[in-house]
């Protein structure tokens, strides 16, 4: 395999942090800066804090999984629903249904040019031809959705991509903030995104930290 060809197999966070130098939280940007601009593509935002300083910041992310609770209170501790937890995931809406609950539904708004949810994005059609004949016959999915294969040639269907509701450096076991145990239970995750994974700190607390530690060029390529 030669270097070029490498590349594909190497997931896509992976190629993002080889190809900036610059890391989480460092500079990359301001007045008389003349070091890189980039930040990890699809991982951090280079942020302008003021005129002679713009730093690589995680991007916003959205810890709500689809039809998941967005508004409201918290069933749990009857606390007001989490300002951090008052979004949705792509191809979803946060919709009011009452003064304690809102919930993310689907945004009828998304199937326009791509498949819905659980719909078919390949194989054949009821004639017999191939998937995407038909002006209506979409091939690509909503976002937030992968068109999965069940059979190679005969039918893939949109399904949901997977989803990890923690932060990178996110909590991921231990103790919340209200003393319970970092379980489904009380809306708790122990996974973490990718190119983490869950490392145990204390009794009270474990984090998602990166897992990759080498860069391209001491893999060997």
């Amino acid at each position: 395999m030669d270097a070029s060809s490498s590349w594909l197999h190497l997931p896509i966070w992976a190629i993002a942090l080889a190809t900036c130098s610059n890391k989480e939280f460092d500079q990359c940007g301001g007045k008389g800066f003349t070091g890189p601009t980039c930040c990890q593509q699809g991982i951090d935002n280079c942020t302008v804090v003021n005129a002679y300083y713009s730093q690589c910041q995680p991007l916003d992310l959205c810890l709500v999984p689809q039809f998941g609770q967005c508004g409201g209170q918290d069933p749990i501790t009857k606390k007001p629903w989490p300002a951090k937890k008052s979004c949705c995931p792509p191809s979803f809406v946060c919709q009011f249904q009452n003064a304690y609950y809102s919930q993310c539904e689907p945004n009828p708004n998304a199937t326009k040019t791509c498949s819905g949810a659980y719909k078919q994005c390949g194989g054949k059609d009821g004639d017999g031809n191939p998937w995407g004949s038909k002006p209506d016959e979409h091939t690509c999915c909503i976002p937030g959705y992968e068109c999965d294969v069940k059979d190679p040639v005969y039918f893939s269907i949109c399904n949901p991509e997977p989803i990890c509701s923690n932060a990178r450096y996110g909590q991921c076991g231990g103790q919340d903030a209200d003393g319970h145990p970092w379980t489904k239970e009380f809306h708790h995750d122990n996974c973490c995104p990718a190119g983490f994974s869950c490392s145990y700190q204390s009794a009270y607390f474990s984090q998602c930290k990166p897992n990759m530690t080498r860069t391209l060029n001491t893999w060997g390529y």
